[in-house]
């Protein structure tokens, strides 16, 4: 049987999938037609009406419906994400990468940051108006902006692209993940043996999950550079 990590791994790394690029087209141009504030409020009402239909029902089929929520749940909190991307527009939109490091920052794995500060390692981002086409410091390919933070000590600097092919962020994440939401979905399950109070448990756990998860697209879209934890530094 799968550990909780792994089920959770597996889910965070499907929720990045929005589909086509039709589909990232019509949530751009969705996004970019309302304010932050109510984008924000469009996905929390969203996921709690989800939230409480899938809370009120009770029993086995109630615990299996939530296993489907919680799904649900992360691919909206990952559509929501990209979507304040595009309302902040301060750089594109990277569909393979951002999520994760959005992820990292909701789990304090990671941390948004204006550069990455001496005997730390990140990544530089860049943001418009700073140049983010991307330049070759020692064997790395990061963002022009790194010109910009050079009068600072600066840590090591790693590819952006290094992310997707680290299985080891891929593993601290989801173990930091599964830390972070395991008590909250052990209460929306246990709470299923009294319908009623199920479906309030539900709505104020995914409001919780899912604007934690803005907050923190919210950090990683404001800032040029994110910088990881020690344990993960070590790893690149």
């Amino acid at each position: 049987m799968a550990s909780v990590e792994q089920v959770i791994l597996d889910i965070f790394q499907g929720m990045a999938n929005v589909g086509t690029t039709r589909e990232q087209h019509t949530l751009c141009r969705e996004a970019r037609q309302q304010s932050l504030s109510r984008w924000r409020s469009k996905n929390l009402n969203s996921v709690s009406i989800a939230g409480g239909l899938a809370g009120i029902i009770g029993g086995p089929i109630g615990i299996g419906l939530e296993v489907v929520d919680f799904g649900w749940l992360i691919h909206k909190s990952a559509r929501a994400s990209y979507g304040i991307g595009y309302i902040l527009d301060k750089r594109e939109v990277d569909y393979e990468v951002d999520i994760k490091l959005i992820l990292g920052i909701w789990t304090g794995t990671v941390w948004g940051a204006e550069y990455v500060p001496a005997g730390k390692v990140g990544i530089l981002l860049g943001l418009k108006g700073m140049g983010g086409t991307g330049a070759v410091v020692g064997s790395k390919v990061v963002a022009k902006s790194a010109i910009k933070a050079a009068s600072k000590p600066m840590g090591k600097l790693v590819a952006k692209s290094a992310v997707k092919t680290s299985i080891k962020f891929g593993q601290n994440l989801a173990k930091a993940a599964a830390v972070k939401v395991g008590w909250k979905q052990t209460g929306k399950t246990v709470s299923k043996l009294i319908p009623l109070i199920g479906g309030g448990v539900s709505i104020a756990v995914n409001r919780w999950i899912i604007n934690d998860i803005m907050d923190a697209a919210e950090q990683y879209y404001h800032n040029p550079a994110v910088v990881f934890n020690d344990e993960l530094g070590r790893e690149f």
